[in-house]
């Protein structure tokens, strides 16, 4: 137990980088295995869409550190924490930090292929007081408790594919003042609290000893929500967030560490969030127990 404690203590506390596919993926680490690694990232956008159509001029650049880790408590049971620090033009701060369970209830293998099915949860709350930004919409303050079911499956060779859709309960509220204060600025506004939201993500690549390469597309959509406004003040938790991600990661290292670049643009489907592309490099320590 001491253990176990001491490992999700040092994954707590040593920066790496959370990847642009999200922290959940379809591999087991193996029980009291862990990595550790360290990242810099950046993200560029040059235009910010609002409601379906509505382009507006609203450039957006910030460099971006990831903290991420992942431990294994037994062959089926992972932890995940993951959590963003942004240095950006008005201010430097943490992001939204993430804790995720992961767990493996069903692996089959023939032939040496591998199906397996996984279930994920966890929470994702603020980890410092940062200003939301509109343009950026890396974080926007959400509080949320996010589900995974994952379905993966990888040939003898090395190659697999990967299906995850992820539902996110928010339970971060808005205030009742700044509810008040946009309805009296847009009378028709109903009333509301940040709407849930959900994800389908398609992956696919090859896994190998010391190679790694992986491509995938998202969908993320909110359920309900207002649409950016410029020139008023609104809630930003409330925005209707949705767009098509795509992106890839590749990966070489050896038995005690590796390396990264990841990849990711936002190329439509987009509301309320900008054209955002992200590139990034990671650096990756790899504990295994002897």
């Amino acid at each position: 137990m001491l253990k176990h404690l001491w490992i999700l203590f040092i994954i707590s506390t040593t920066a790496i980088f959370g990847r642009t596919q999200g922290p959940i993926d379809g591999f087991m680490k193996g029980k009291g295995n862990a990595d550790i690694a360290i990242g810099m990232g950046i993200n560029r956008s040059s235009s910010y869409t609002g409601a379906t159509d509505s382009i507006y001029d609203l450039s957006y650049g910030a460099e971006q550190l990831s903290f991420f880790g992942q431990y294994g408590f037994t062959d089926k049971l992972d932890a995940v924490l993951s959590v963003p620090f942004v240095f950006g033009a008005s201010e430097n701060k943490l992001q939204d930090l993430g804790l995720h369970l992961k767990y493996r209830p069903l692996h089959k293998t023939w032939n040496n292929h591998e199906w397996s099915t996984l279930i994920s949860g966890g929470i994702s709350f603020p980890a410092s007081n940062y200003e939301a930004d509109v343009s950026g919409a890396l974080g926007r303050r959400e509080k949320k408790l996010p589900f995974r079911l994952i379905s993966q499956f990888k040939t003898s060779n090395g190659f697999f594919i990967n299906f995850t859709g992820a539902y996110f309960v928010r339970f971060d509220k808005v205030s009742e003042e700044q509810l008040s204060e946009y309805q009296q600025i847009v009378p028709s506004f109903d009333p509301q609290q940040p709407s849930d939201n959900y994800s389908l993500m398609l992956r696919f690549g090859w896994a190998g000893a010391h190679n790694f390469f992986e491509a995938f597309a998202e969908y993320q959509n909110t359920i309900d929500g207002i649409d950016f406004k410029r020139g008023i003040s609104q809630p930003i938790q409330l925005y209707e967030v949705d767009f098509l991600k795509i992106g890839g990661t590749y990966y070489y290292g050896g038995k005690d560490n590796g390396v990264a670049a990841n990849f990711a643009f936002i190329p439509g489907l987009r509301r309320n969030i900008g054209n955002i592309i992200f590139a990034g490099v990671s650096f990756i320590l790899k504990y295994r127990p002897e």
